[in-house]
């Protein structure tokens, strides 16, 4: 229990895995009674605060053998096309036209190019 002139200290550390952060905390308590002492020295983290599905794990695991799905086959697509002859507007054409049922309009279509282009064009 925590009492008024207790010290608390606490290190918060930020570590970037993957487009993820894992987040560690280490929490000191001493207390200032008449005898000082220790009550509490904890080391926490997020590390097991999300666990990964079998399916997730699987789909990471080195024999995995990938195929893609809707959204990977129009990013290849787009990719597949930028190949420094073919314009922005030319290629959202060529995306409707590929996959309809993904874009209602053209401009639909050339945002999802455009997106791609300010990722990976040069």
């Amino acid at each position: 229990m925590i009492e008024a002139g207790d010290k608390i200290s606490v290190e918060i550390y930020a570590n970037l895995v993957s487009e993820d952060y894992v987040w560690r905390w280490n929490t000191f308590v001493l207390s200032q009674g008449q005898k000082e002492h220790v009550k509490a020295d904890l080391k926490q983290s997020t590390f097991y605060g999300i666990p990964l599905s079998q399916g997730t794990l699987q789909k990471i695991a080195n024999n995995h053998v990938p195929m893609l799905e809707d959204e990977g086959l129009i990013d290849q697509f787009i990719l597949s096309q930028m190949n420094g002859n073919t314009s922005l507007g030319e290629i959202a054409e060529r995306l409707l036209d590929s996959f309809p049922d993904h874009f209602p309009k053209w401009y639909d279509a050339l945002t999802r190019v455009g997106q791609l282009s300010k990722k990976y064009s040069r």
